[in-house]
């Protein structure tokens, strides 16, 4: 905290007497810096729900309804600064900050777009949908559990993590606005590592919970890293945040839930967490 001492000086002349101003001394700078700024979509609103981080930190901010986000306490020097939140486009910014100094970084996002092949699914009632491909594909194996469009019309949930609820061996866990999901087995699994969530996946992408991926999996470059990567080069890690209901549950065509390993597809990095998978219009 910036403190000032006040130093007063009497000179004595005969019967005189003159008082000299007082005269503070310097300010010490602030060791540290701090990043603030925005984050918008491409009609330049602003993006609530964006976890930002300053990587190899451990400290997470997420951004308000306005999308304005603050890092403070940030030590001076190049950084990577990351954006995400579930469906849209991640973003890594390089930034540089300096002692006793606030950077500005505005950031916009934009959402996942993917071009998946697509099939079309009959339901029991004779309704017809159209899913991706793979979807179709992995729900023809049986393994795991699979929300399918006709499921999620007749549902009307209100959240994404409402399309969750009640499924046998995982548990959605809330704190504030956050929804998350974690396996029912406990927060260790029978390989001794710790479940805080699972793993999220939005259409062929990882887009958060369970950990950022693993060190080494992503190229970086000197702009930062890739902003999206395919899941086929992510092994997640195993400690991570993320918002399950920033997905809006009207843009989903079907969930594929995995609830351990022995459920996990061979085209999914391997967890031994298990994985949600997210397939959006």
């Amino acid at each position: 905290m910036k403190r000032r001492s006040l130093v007063c000086a009497i000179l004595v002349v005969g019967v005189t007497i003159v008082a000299l101003p007082a005269v503070a001394p310097a300010q010490r700078a602030d060791p540290f810096g701090a990043i603030d700024g925005t984050v918008v979509d491409t009609t330049g609103r602003g993006i609530g729900g964006v976890d930002v981080v300053v990587m190899g930190g451990s400290e997470v901010v997420r951004t308000n309804r306005a999308g304005a986000y603050r890092i403070d306490s940030v030590a001076p020097g190049p950084h990577l600064l990351r954006f995400r939140r579930l469906g849209l486009q991640p973003q890594t910014i390089s930034v540089v900050t300096n002692p006793d100094d606030v950077t500005g970084v505005d950031v916009i996002m934009g959402p996942l777009v993917h071009r998946l092949d697509v099939v079309e699914v009959q339901a029991s009632n004779g309704e017809i949908s159209r899913v991706p491909k793979v979807f179709a594909d992995r729900m023809r194996t049986g393994m795991g559990i699979y929300i399918t469009p006709a499921q999620i019309a007749n549902h009307h949930a209100v959240k994404t993590s409402d399309l969750l609820r009640g499924i046998p061996g995982i548990e959605v866990v809330e704190v504030g606005y956050t929804a998350t999901v974690r396996t029912g087995r406990g927060v260790v699994t029978i390989n001794g590592s710790a479940c805080s969530d699972l793993p999220v996946y939005v259409n062929d992408s990882y887009a958060s919970g369970g950990g950022a991926p693993a060190l080494g999996t992503q190229a970086a470059t000197t702009e930062g890293e890739k902003a999206a990567s395919s899941v086929a080069g992510l092994t997640p890690g195993l400690h991570g945040v993320g918002n399950l209901d920033a997905v809006d549950p009207t843009d989903i065509v079907g969930i594929e839930v995995y609830r351990g390993p022995s459920e996990m597809p061979a085209t999914l990095p391997p967890s031994p967490c298990g994985a949600i998978v997210i397939w959006t219009k």
